[in-house]
């Protein structure tokens, strides 16, 4: 249990000292081990303050116990032995508990052996004690000879207390406390019926019924005594006591605000009471007597003390809906309270009915002046400025707002409302002052912008220099660069004034959000433009055009001029991805594949596309020499027999002459031959020059190695025609040129046979000759 929570306990026993739960929560803070001997002084300060007010009120069992539990936690303190006196004093002369007041005595004795006062009480309750039965014996005796009332009740008030002594040292619930029970209290009943203003014979007897928990005989008890009390605030305590009892323990409610009323009565203002009553008339939602309760302590009070004049006025207004019974009580408290926020909320909208703004602007004038500063005061300008724009008044509703924003700097109102009166009347100097403080003092970069703009649109209409212009834009574009109207507002200053490299810069950041891509190529095609003619600077106009080419890949300008740049700047690699991608996108046109042919030839190093890209123009124009020339160089060089033949083919094909192709073929023999290995179309080749030249040697001889080589006797044969003579003449010739021996006797064989139809001189020659090579040859032979 902290502070607060303590404190809480304490007040709900203050409020109900009867209150168990409330006991059993301190009984458990307190024997809970969870205070620390540096807390325990401040502990007992509460409980000390606690039991005081209790003892003030007569509530002499709710004082013991928390002087029982003040004693036990300043044990061994320098307390603790006031503490303990204390506590003996009220359990033997206000609670007349003997068994509590004999042990505080004890521990005084033993905490001081010098306080030697503590033996007369001590003796007292040790006579009781052990001499009960002779003191209640000589008391009884004096009672039934005694008549005279006011020595009878002093009689009957000491029987009554010593049984009620004696009574506390009996068990709970034995037979012996039940007799001394019932004794004590018909003396003291008869005491208190001869004597109503008898306090002990009063307390004796609260003391009794409240343990007992007879809480009807207590209240009884208490408005007994209370009635003939000649003292209004004794009489207001006995009657409060009693309130609460029919309130909180008889739950009667109807008893208990009626002696509220009572205590109201005697004491006027009195908190617990009015309090009590109040929360009774609110329950039952009697706001006539309400407001009476409160009426009536407004006729005691001063004008000074302005919270019963308040809930008046608040009830006639909210819960009577009667603001004209409220408005004289508001009146009044406003003349005590002139910034009273309840009293400037009712008057709000009582003027507002009555269109009473006169008198509205002035009790907030007046409130103005009694607020400290702050953002109270300026809600109140900023009210009294909107009054003065209703009223038309705007040099006043420009001064409260002006008030306002000095009160509240941060007032997003007065500001605006600022902004818009400058600009209705046109007071240009004050509204730029006002935006240029804003942004100086704007840190956030949305802020910024947003005061920019405003400027932007201020100095606009007051004519302002574009140069100025310029600067606030180019501040907004640097807080939001994709601000499309302000580069468009800036694009257009930059040309006015001949900006041109500012303009570029512009243009490329607009070009950079546009999202419509016909308005975003033409941006950067200005760009181009502008970059050309007004600086020359073909680097940058590059740049420009490859954007708008990424664009529109159609666009016919920009491709021109990037052919030009590219081949101006000797830029190859690029002019050839440009004219490759022109060509993949449109298909393109013969002239410009032998370009592509030609760039990827001779500038960039790479014949496997330059030929290709020949034989894409000699595809579609076989006729196109010089593209044929380029494809044979490159093939030639790079070794590629296979282009080179192609090429060759297509050379035939174009021929004009048979000299010219019988040479073509004569070619393409050697390439298939000797490059590719390829004999049968080598001899394809030959045996076309032979058909346009038939005698041409260099055919017949490439034909006859080819047939000596295969062993091709009858192709060797047929390279010599139709005459006997002339074939055999061939075939001896060839037999010299055949490296395989066999196939060389084979063929003399041949050549011997052909020669013997004319000659046989010849034909036995060539036997011989085979038969010189292969002296077993039966044939020769």
């Amino acid at each position: 249990m902290d502070d607060t929570t303590l404190r809480k306990t304490l007040g709900l026993l203050q409020h109900d000292s009867y209150d168990a739960q409330a006991w059993a929560e301190l009984s458990r803070f307190l024997d809970g081990g969870a205070i620390g001997p540096a807390e325990r002084p401040r502990v007992a300060s509460l409980l000390g303050a606690a039991r005081t007010a209790h003892e003030a009120h007569r509530e002499f069992d709710a004082a013991t116990r928390l002087a029982v539990m003040q004693v036990a936690l300043l044990e061994g303190s320098e307390d603790e032995l006031e503490a303990a006196a204390v506590l003996a004093r009220l359990a033997d002369e206000d609670s007349a508990d003997d068994r509590i007041a004999q042990r505080a005595y004890q521990k005084v004795a033993s905490l001081d052996p010098t306080a030697n006062w503590v033996r007369e009480p001590l003796a007292k309750i040790e006579q009781r004690s052990t001499r009960l039965r002779d003191l209640l014996g000589k008391i009884v005796d004096d009672l039934d000879r005694v008549r005279e009332p006011v020595a009878r009740v002093a009689l009957l008030v000491e029987a009554g207390e010593l049984k009620f002594r004696t009574m506390r040292g009996e068990d709970e619930g034995s037979d012996a406390r039940e007799k001394w029970t019932l004794e004590s209290r018909q003396h003291l009943e008869e005491a208190l019926a001869l004597d109503p203003r008898n306090r002990r014979a009063a307390t004796l007897l609260e003391l009794l019924f409240s343990g007992r928990g007879e809480w009807a005989d207590l209240a009884s008890v208490l408005q007994r005594h209370a009635e003939p009390i000649d003292g209004k605030d004794e009489r207001a305590q006995l009657l409060l006591r009693a309130a609460k009892i029919y309130h909180i323990k008889l739950q009667n409610i109807e008893k208990g605000a009626d002696l509220y009323r009572a205590v109201v009565e005697l004491s006027p203002g009195h908190d617990e009471a009015t309090a009590a009553l109040v929360d009774f008339y609110n329950a039952q939602e009697n706001w006539e007597a309400l407001v009476g309760v409160y009426e009536s302590q407004l006729a005691r009070q001063s004008l000074t003390d302005p919270g019963i004049a308040l809930q008046v006025a608040m009830l006639n207004w909210k819960m009577r809906d009667r603001p004209d019974l409220a408005e004289p009580y508001f009146e009044r408290l406003r003349q005590v309270e002139p910034a009273h926020p309840g009293m400037l909320a009712f008057f709000r909208g009582w003027c507002a009915e009555r269109g009473e703004t006169g008198r509205l602007s002035n009790i907030l004038r007046e409130a103005e002046r009694h607020m400290p500063e702050g953002s109270e005061r300026a809600s109140v300008a900023a009210e009294l400025a909107r009054l003065a724009e209703k009223g038309t008044d705007a040099k006043k509703a420009i001064e409260h707002w002006r008030t306002t924003l000095r009160n509240d700097p941060k007032s997003v109102e007065a500001r605006e409302s600022l902004k818009r009166l400058y600009g209705e009347h046109g007071e240009w100097g004050p509204l730029s002052d006002l935006l240029r403080g804003e942004l100086d003092a704007a840190t956030e970069a949305p802020v910024r912008l947003v005061l920019l703009k405003e400027m932007a649109e201020l100095y606009r209409r007051q004519g302002k220099s574009e140069t100025t212009l310029v600067t606030i834009y180019s501040q907004v574009v640097e807080l939001a660069p994709d601000d499309r109207e302000s580069l468009l507002e800036l694009a257009r200053i930059d040309e006015a004034l001949g900006r041109w490299r500012e303009w570029l810069a512009v243009q490329a950041k607009l070009a950079a959000i546009e999202t419509d891509l016909e308005t975003k190529a033409a941006r950067f095609r200005g760009i181009a433009r502008r970059w050309l003619e007004q600086f020359s600077n073909a680097q940058q106009a590059t740049e420009a055009y490859e954007q708008v080419l990424a664009i529109a890949p159609g666009d016919a300008e920009a491709f021109t001029k990037l052919q030009e740049l590219y081949q101006k700047r000797r830029a190859y690699p690029a002019l050839a991805t440009l004219l490759e991608g022109y060509v993949a996108a449109h298909g393109g046109s013969v002239d410009q594949w032998l370009e592509l042919a030609k760039l990827t030839g001779e500038k960039l190093g790479k014949p496997t596309e330059a030929l290709k890209w020949y034989r894409r123009v000699l595809d579609a124009e076989p006729d196109r020499t010089g593209a044929l020339d380029g494809f044979e160089k490159i093939a030639e060089r790079e070794k590629d027999y296979e282009s080179l033949v192609w090429a060759h083919e297509q050379r035939v094909a174009a021929a004009s002459d048979d000299n010219a192709r019988s040479q073509i073929y004569l070619k393409l023999g050697a390439l298939y031959g000797d490059k590719l290995g390829d004999t049968t179309r080598a001899a394809g080749a030959y045996e076309q020059v032979l058909r346009i030249t038939p005698s041409q040697p260099k055919a017949l001889r490439m034909l006859r190695d080819i047939a000596c080589a295969a062993r091709d006797l009858a192709m060797l044969e047929g390279l010599y025609g139709p005459d006997p003579a002339h074939v055999a003449d061939g075939l001896a010739h060839a037999a010299d040129a055949c490296a395989d021996a066999a196939f060389k006797i084979e063929v003399l064989l041949r050549a011997a046979d052909r020669a013997g139809v004319s000659s046989a001189d010849s034909a036995i020659r060539l036997y011989e000759k085979a038969l010189a090579l292969s002296p077993g040859e039966t044939r020769a032979s």
